[in-house]
This record gives C-alpha cells, structure tokens and sequence, in this order.
C-alpha cells in the first residue's frame, strides 16, 4: 500500500529547488565541464488540463505549478491543435496535426486510422541523438509504444504512483547518456465522473452523457472530500464567467445540436438559473480539486528527482503542458470537449524550468502545441521530427532571447463523424475565424472587446475586413497542410442532429 505523502516535504522541494536550478543556470566550473552538456528533459502531461489563469489565478493550491512558474519561463498564449485526447497526443509525438497522423478521434472510434509509415516520432528522435527514454502513465495511441521510440515503459495510469514510476526509470536508466521522460498524468480527466463523485445527490445529468463509464468508475481516494472541501472554500468564486447562462447569438446550430445530450436537456432545462449554478459550481468545485490533486502528485514526482538525484535534477530541463482543456460551463450547458469554437477547451498552459531557461519570463505570443516536439528537440541538440511537414516551429529562441515566437496564427481542428462534423479554427492573438462544416457555418469573436466569447461577429460589416483575412489564411494553410475537408478526399457525411434522435 502507498503511503500518504506530507505538504511539508513538497514545499520543502519547492523552496529548496529555486535555489538548485539557479545555480545550475549559472554553472559550476570545472565540475560542469565534466558533465555531458546536453540536459535532461522531463516532459509533464496533464488530461483535460485549461490554462488556469483564465479564472482561477490565485485561487487554487497548486504549488508545483506556481514553482514552475516562478522559476521558469511560461506561455500565456498556448493552444493545443485539438481538444481531443488521442489526436493532441498524436501531435506532442509528431509535431504534426491530427489530420496528417490520422489520429482523428479518439482510438475506441472507428475512424481513427493508424499513423502513416514514414511518420518521424519525438522519441525516436531523442533516442537517436543518444537520450536515454521512459516513459510512464496514459498512453490513448492506436499505436504500439516500440513504434513511437518512447522507450522503457514504467507504469500506467495510476497518477498516485508517477513518482514509483519515475523511480524506477532512475534506477534502470544509462547513466552515461542524458534522459527523456515523459510522465503523463490521467487527470483532471475525472471530471468525467462528477455524477458518481456526487453519488446521492440529485444531479440534472441525463443518463446517456456518462453511461459508458459504468462498471469502470476506479475511485480515487479523498476525490470526494476533497470536492466538497473546495465548494465550501470558494463558493461563489466558482461561478461560471458572465454570460454563462446565455445562449450566443448567431451561433452555428449545430454547436446546440451537440450541446443537447450533454445536460441542455430533460432534468437541467427544467432547473431554475439558481439550480443549474449551483450544479456548476458543484462541477468546478471537482475540476479543481483535480487540479490540485494531480499538482500534489506532480510535486511528488519532482521532489524524487531533486531529493535522491540533486546532480541529475540541476542539469533537467522539467516541461509541463496538457493535451487539452475543459468547457467547465463557461457556456450554457457545455461540459467537458467537444466541436465548438470556444477557448476553454483549447487554451492550455506551457511552462519550462531548468537549466538555461530564463526565470519568472511570461511569453504572450501565439503558440500551438504543434510546435512542442520540435522545441524538446531543439534543447536536446536533436533533429526535429517532421521538419518541413506542418507549420511546427521551435519556441527555443523565444525563450532563451527576446525575439517573438514566429507565428502570427495558430491552427485548429476538430472531427466529430457521424454527429457534428469537421470544424476548422484559426486564431490570432485578437481574433478567432472558426468554419462549422456541418452547415458550412461560421463563427468570429474578437477578444480585445469579448475575451469570453459571447458575441459571434461573422457576417458583421464592421468586421468584414478581418473575417475575409482569416478565411483566406486558413484556406492557404489547409491548402499546405494539404487538408482533406478541402479535397476530394474527404468526404462530409450527412449532418444527424442528436435532438431527433
């Protein structure tokens, strides 16, 4: 049985660490001469993660991640190329989007596809240059783990026992050759289980919107507790943003449609605005108890690496990002993922601590998740996977120097096959075009005036300049990207609206 592990050793880490990485930053003389140069990287990747600082800035307990960063250098600016879990993760291995891995859904759907043959990975890659590779936690890849490079694995999904995971690497590992470990984390993805964390209480959820996860509910222990804790902690601090209770006007229909099995329907419309808050608040309150919870686990981890391997933990580079984010009932009755052109699900968080990389420096460019497996490999002095194959550009330079990221835009997709069909997403850092292929409707939001998304300008005179600007880019970028939506080779399937059944 694992044993509970103490607050006071993980801020123990925390305060010591800062001073272990400044010093390694500096260097150490002769005794850094002797030592391989190249630097450990240790890649940190949470479930269903949103960039936290849209709402809950100072309000949560996460003192792991307020180490990282405090002592590294973070992207306000970060979105993931998708807000589903297996075609993200296709794109952190490949710096490619998931319609050229073919990783289009998720693996229990049938239209996800297998990765091409001559599809480069960001572990073989690693493991070329002469990294040594771990690998521990979710997976959700149709394909087999040897193909990827990602090499010894550890452990799966039991977020509890990453650090026995990473212990193990550490023990197995060449200690002649730098390291790449990925460790990736299965929450706060437990969001999924809010109608069973709740068990007793009269929740508006139809039973259709979890009732693929009956018979496999693993209970984490204190998730409850720890919900509740956090509800009567903040209260009110964990309303949804304004407008939450609204329906956006001139929305693709299609957005409703697909809303509609996921509680805009029987018990929840029936709710009063008083009931349906407080059933958010409720569900905020478990989002971000998992947030805290993984943050603990994720300090567990770290302090593994600075308690028993200080020498190994002043020459790592630690990264840590999420393959997407959550709706979290920012609009009425959205929840979880989905195909809809909103910020929740897609913002993530990218933040780098180590050595060589400057401390307390915030980077407000536009970034993509895209641009990830090339940035690793850029600080581990190795060939980027895929070059020349997506849009995918180092961040390095970003970091270490004062030069912008060289992106204006960043691209995003969505399938949803036989429900909701293809959307396409491109995002400056004021705007965002989004094209809904299922009636070939469209969406603009302009976040100088409407940074939570309430207001669908296209078709708006005022903005028809700028609406034709992003339509054009992403029709070019589809076009490089050599897009299916936009040849023959893709086929749109009739629209089934889940209202009529």
């Amino acid at each position: 049985m694992r044993k509970d592990k103490s607050n006071i050793s993980r801020r123990q880490f925390l305060s010591a660490a800062g001073g272990s990485l400044a010093a390694a930053s500096l260097g150490s003389g002769l005794q850094a001469a002797k030592r391989d140069s190249r630097p450990n990287i240790l890649l940190i990747v949470t479930d269903q993660e949103s960039w936290m600082d849209r709402q809950t800035r100072g309000l949560l307990d996460m003192p792991a991640n307020r180490w990282l960063y405090e002592n590294g250098t973070s992207f306000s600016s970060f979105y993931c190329t998708t807000a589903q879990c297996t075609p993200a993760r296709s794109t952190i291995q490949t710096g490619l989007y998931p319609h050229q891995t073919r990783h289009v859904a998720n693996t229990n759907k049938k239209y996800c596809a297998h990765i091409p043959e001559g599809v480069e990975f960001l572990g073989n890659k690693m493991r070329q240059a002469g990294y040594f590779n771990g690998y521990g936690g979710k997976w959700h890849l149709l394909e087999p783990k040897k193909r990827l490079g990602v090499g010894r694995v550890l452990g799966g999904t039991d977020d509890a026992a990453q650090d026995d995971y990473f212990k193990r690497f550490m023990k197995i590992r060449d200690e002649s050759k730098p390291w790449f470990y990925q460790a990736h984390f299965l929450n706060p993805h437990d969001i999924y289980h809010m109608n069973y964390i709740f068990e007793g209480e009269e929740l508006p959820d139809p039973e259709n919107a979890t009732k693929w996860l009956k018979g496999k509910i693993k209970r984490v222990p204190g998730e409850e507790k720890r919900a509740k804790r956090i509800l009567k902690r903040l209260g009110d601090k964990l309303s949804p943003p304004p407008g939450w209770d609204k329906e956006i006007e001139g929305i693709p229909p299609a957005i409703g449609d697909w809303a509609y099995p996921y509680g805009n329907s029987g018990k929840y419309k029936a709710l009063s605005r008083k009931e349906k808050l407080e059933y958010w608040k409720k569900y905020r309150a478990l989002y971000y108890s998992l947030h805290e919870m993984v943050d603990e686990q994720i300090g567990d981890l770290l302090n593994v690496l600075k308690e028993d391997y200080p020498e190994q933990f002043r020459n790592t580079i630690i990264i840590r990002t999420a393959d997407h984010g959550d709706m979290s009932g920012e609009h009425e009755s959205l929840k979880y993922k989905g195909p809809v052109p909103f910020d929740a699900q897609m913002h993530i968080q990218l933040i780098l601590a180590g050595p060589g990389i400057p401390k307390g420096k915030e980077i407000e460019d536009i970034a993509s998740q895209a641009d990830l497996a090339a940035t690793i490999c850029e600080l581990a002095g190795a060939e980027k996977p895929n070059e020349g194959r997506s849009d995918a550009e180092s961040l390095v330079k970003a970091i270490k120097t004062s030069k912008p990221v060289g992106r204006e835009y960043v691209f995003i997709e969505y399938y949803f096959l036989g429900a909701v069909q293809p959307l396409r997403i491109i995002r400056s850092k004021d705007y965002k075009y989004a094209v809904h292929y299922a009636e070939n409707k469209t969406a603009l939001f302009d976040y100088s005036k409407d940074p939570w998304e309430r207001n669908n300008l296209s078709g708006n005179p005022a903005y028809s300049r700028i609406e034709n600007k992003l339509k054009n880019e992403l029709i070019a970028w589809q076009k490089d990207m050599d897009d299916p939506v936009t040849t023959d080779k893709y086929v749109i399937q009739e629209w089934k609206n889940p209202r009529k059944g």
